[in-house]
């Protein structure tokens, strides 16, 4: 998981994931927390230099194909061996 190189702010990742919600929900701010980092941005140049590697999902498009995955697969680990259950 190496990213795209790309900055992120924490708004633009939420708006990404509403746009893609089946039902947009309700995003409230809370200014009264600490602000954090404001972009997350992973460094790939080493990875781009020595294996070639070039990203090939952009964020939205990692964050619809999960969303899609998990839509059509809700009852999947509901079926799944589990340790915690008899």
């Amino acid at each position: 998981n190496l990213g795209t190189g790309t900055g992120v702010s924490i708004r633009e990742l939420v708006e990404t994931i509403c746009a893609h919600a089946p039902e947009k929900p309700k995003v409230e701010w809370d200014t009264s927390r600490p602000a954090g980092n404001k972009i997350r941005l992973m460094d790939i140049s080493k990875a781009r230099e020595q294996l070639g590697f070039e990203p090939e999902y952009s964020i939205g498009r990692g964050i619809r194909e999960v969303m899609d995955w998990y839509r059509a697969n809700r009852g999947h680990q509901a079926r799944r061996y589990s340790i915690f259950t008899d």
